[in-house]
């Protein structure tokens, strides 16, 4: 299960466009940090390329940030895929 914190709307986003781009994400990165944050990058409901953080605790998905998905993330998706994001 994911729940969002006030956090992730700092942008804009409502709950369908950062649970639609966090459930079916194109690419997933894993930032090595302390707890480890998953960086998603998926479309919301209206097409647009998001990046949506979360962190695990010990039972869900937090999701903690939720963006215009940037170029230093769109930049780390293999090519063929990348194509999909832009």
């Amino acid at each position: 299960m994911s729940k969002i914190i006030p956090s992730a709307y700092k942008h804009g986003f409502t709950d369908a466009d950062i649970l639609c781009a966090w459930d079916n994400y194109v690419w997933q990165i894993v930032e090595v940090q302390e707890p480890p944050k998953v960086i998603r990058l998926g479309y919301d409901s209206k097409a647009r390329a998001l990046e949506v953080g979360g962190v695990f605790d010990s039972e869900d998905w937090l999701i903690i940030h939720a963006m215009k998905a940037r170029k230093k993330y769109l930049q780390q998706v293999p090519m063929p895929v990348r194509g999909y994001l832009l």
